[in-house]
């Protein structure tokens, strides 16, 4: 073998390396690249699951509070409570209720009072007008001792 034949061999194998060494250089700077966009694709992943964690902290509390204001609302024991201003109306209008209903058996007694006192009034009234007549029709008729 020849000198020639010895320094081609070296310089093709050279070159096969240097093709192989650059192949494993972009196939090192592909997986780089795709690695740098998996962590950015995690990080973008995280972060958004950070903010649905937030947002869904932030809605339970929310909910927490609206459900406290809720029960809150119904407890009759708490000043201002709707419960509370529902039932104080309901005291409000039986105690109106009551109060009509006592004045109405007032007035109704009142009427009925007034009923009888006219009542007697007119039964008076008939028993003085029937003396009358009898007074009367005693002396055009001469009907009794003393008219005779």
């Amino acid at each position: 073998m020849r000198l020639s034949d010895t320094n081609g061999a070296i310089s093709f194998g050279l070159q096969r390396n240097q093709v192989a060494f650059d192949t494993a250089n972009n196939t090192y700077d592909i997986q780089k690249a795709n690695l740098e966009r998996q962590i950015a694709d995690a990080q973008i992943a995280l972060r958004r699951a950070q903010l649905s964690a937030d947002t869904t902290r932030a809605d339970a509390a929310k909910q927490l509070e609206k459900i406290d204001y809720d029960l809150s609302s119904v407890d009759p024991t708490v000043d201002g409570s709707n419960t509370q201003i529902q039932l104080d109306s309901l005291r409000r209008q039986l105690e109106r209720a009551e109060f009509d209903y006592q004045t109405k058996l007032t007035s109704d007694n009142q009427t009925l009072s007034g009923f009888l006192l006219t009542a007697k009034n007119i039964h008076t009234d008939i028993k003085n007008l029937m003396n009358d007549s009898i007074v009367e029709s005693d002396k055009i008729l001469g009907r009794t001792e003393s008219r005779r």
